[in-house]
Formats: structure tokens, C-alpha cells, sequence
């Protein structure tokens, strides 16, 4: 397996006299990466509402990595779950229910390589 620019297969053929061969070649993720938040950021709900949030791991040339552990820990509000695994798409997702307290709330995505914040807004359910 080799690490490129992008992931891929690729075959190979090569002949010498009168003998050939052809050889398939999988361009997989680099092993290095970092997380990034790729949705969710920003967002805004009424207290008690969910919000999702999801974050994506990807190596340095953009390519998706699966099987990332992330762990979730919040500052407030209830998360659906503490932990996720990167998808095929190199994305974790979670759930935030926002509350009991209004106001910015940050929510930490923590993996091997990194760690990011999102941060949403938990909205008065009156006026």
C-alpha cells in the first residue's frame, strides 16, 4: 500500500521478453491527518432541541480517513453519545441537546491527531 495525493487503484503492467505481468496498486489515506469540523459549527437551537455536529478526519492532501476514535465532551447540554468512529466518508457524527442554560456552549471533537471546538448557541425557548 502507498499513501498519495489521492486515494485510488491503480494497475500496473510490465513485460520482459516474452513474459508479462499486471499488478494492482491501492493509494490509501496518509497515516498522518488531523480532524476538522465539518458541520454543525455555529449553529444555533432552542434550549431542550438537538444540533448535530460533525466532524470530519482527513489526511494532508484532503483524502478521508476511516476508523478514527473521537471522543465528545461538552460544557454544557447532554451529547447522545462520547465517543464515534469515522465513516468511509472520514466523517463522527453526534448529537447536542442544548440547555438547561442559554448562551454559547462549546463542545470538544477529540482524536489521535487533534483536537477542535465547536461552538453553538443554546437559544431562550421564550421571549
Amino acid at each position: 500500500y502507498l499513501s498519495a495525493a489521492i486515494v485510488a487503484t491503480a494497475k500496473v503492467a510490465a513485460s520482459a521478453a516474452d513474459q508479462a505481468a499486471e499488478v494492482t496498486v491501492t493509494l490509501v489515506p496518509d497515516t498522518v491527518g488531523m480532524i476538522t469540523a465539518f458541520g454543525g459549527d455555529g449553529a444555533a437551537a432552542l434550549v431542550g432541541n438537538p444540533l448535530t455536529l460533525t466532524a470530519r478526519a482527513i489526511d494532508r492532501f484532503g483524502n478521508a480517513i476511516k476508523g478514527i476514535d473521537i471522543t465528545w465532551t461538552t460544557s454544557s447540554g447532554q451529547l447522545q453519545a462520547q465517543t464515534a468512529t469515522t465513516d468511509s466518508t472520514g466523517k463522527a457524527t453526534n448529537v447536542i441537546t442544548v440547555g438547561p442554560d442559554t448562551g454559547k456552549v462549546a463542545i470538544v471533537a477529540t482524536s489521535r491527531f487533534n483536537s477542535i471546538t465547536f461552538t453553538v448557541s443554546s437559544l431562550p425557548d421564550s421571549i
